[in-house]
């Protein structure tokens, strides 16, 4: 009874790890990772710390930003290096992930060594084969915001050539917005690095809105500097504020980290992009205006269960009953 117990554990001990195939495993995972490293798009290393390389104007080449799944960071910005890719035609976009202060959020940059992006057209570009299917959606990726510009928070020169940038674009891209009247909102939305002004239970929110980063002061300076840039398109253009129906929405977002010697100084980089009603990858609801949802179009894989037995893309079964009614109808 001892040698049968024994000769069953061995046996037991060579099924789950057999020399020849340890081997054959290793190098099953060694040609995946070769795979997978030869068919991802071009991205580069994180960037630690780089907001601050972010304000560099001579280096800016468009970017992307977008909020995800938080502790999914490198699988969104897989996803999202990969649409952005397939949307500029996969040729020459050489993309730079940046480091973010705060979790649940991405950002790309096309990469200085690289051609430039035209960040709107090219999230507009993806958002459209997104829901044509001919890009697979992201289950990690929530709103994508187009970066046509960057700025330092109070940098009123930076903040009118940002705004003039991504005005410019989307007059370009669309109809609606090069009419007589144009209409436009400015969304402000500013990323903290877990570290919050606000965590003194909000004794400081009122000083934090009026700050130079603050919503009471960037949106209407952002807003001034829009009807800046459209009058310099055009000088019979009326621009106007309509937060229910705009023909532009100017996205602001505002990045908030801790400078890199660990002080409690703080550095602020402020985005702006802009995309029009025609590019179809903005909503508006009752809580405000917002990017589609990348997230909305992605769809559970199905069971393996079902593609080993063929169901997956099998037609539905049809009842008894549907087969008579059909009949009759006939």
């Amino acid at each position: 009874m001892d040698d049968a117990l024994r000769r069953a554990a061995e046996s037991q001990m060579r099924r789950r790890a057999p020399d020849g195939d340890d081997a054959v495993d290793v190098d099953r995972a060694s040609k995946r990772a070769r795979e997978t490293t030869t068919t991802a798009p071009a991205l580069g290393r994180f960037a630690y710390g780089a907001l601050r390389t972010f304000l560099d104007v001579s280096t800016f080449r468009g970017a992307v930003f977008a909020t995800c799944s938080r502790a999914r960071e490198r699988s969104a910005s897989k996803d999202l290096a990969r649409a952005m890719t397939r949307a500029m035609g996969g040729e020459g976009a050489t993309l730079e992930p940046v480091k973010m202060p705060g979790r649940g959020a991405v950002l790309l940059r096309a990469s200085p060594r690289g051609r430039g992006m035209d960040a709107a057209a090219t999230t507009r570009e993806a958002m459209r084969m997104i829901k044509a299917g001919e890009i697979p959606a992201s289950r990690f990726l929530e709103k994508m915001y187009p970066i046509d510009g960057a700025f330092e928070a109070g940098d009123e020169e930076g903040t009118r050539a940002a705004c003039a940038r991504c005005v410019s674009g989307a007059r370009r891209r669309s109809e609606r917005a090069r009419g007589k009247t144009v209409s436009f909102a400015v969304v402000y939305r500013r990323l903290d690095d877990g570290s919050s002004d606000e965590s003194d239970g909000g004794a400081n929110a009122s000083k934090i809105e009026d700050a130079a980063h603050g919503r009471r002061v960037l949106t209407p300076r952002v807003a001034a500097a829009v009807k800046e840039a459209l009058a310099a398109e055009d000088a019979s253009c009326e621009a106007r504020v309509d937060l229910k129906d705009p023909d532009i929405v100017v996205f602001v977002e505002v990045f908030c980290a801790r400078a890199g010697d660990g002080g409690d100084e703080r550095a602020y980089v402020v985005t702006v992009g802009a995309c029009a009603r025609d590019d179809e990858v903005f909503e508006v609801k009752s809580r405000g205006i917002a990017p589609v949802s990348v997230s909305t179009f992605w769809k559970a894989p199905p069971p393996k269960w079902m593609i080993e037995k063929g169901l997956a893309s099998a037609p539905p079964a049809t009842s008894d009953d549907e087969k008579e009614e059909c009949a009759r109808d006939e």
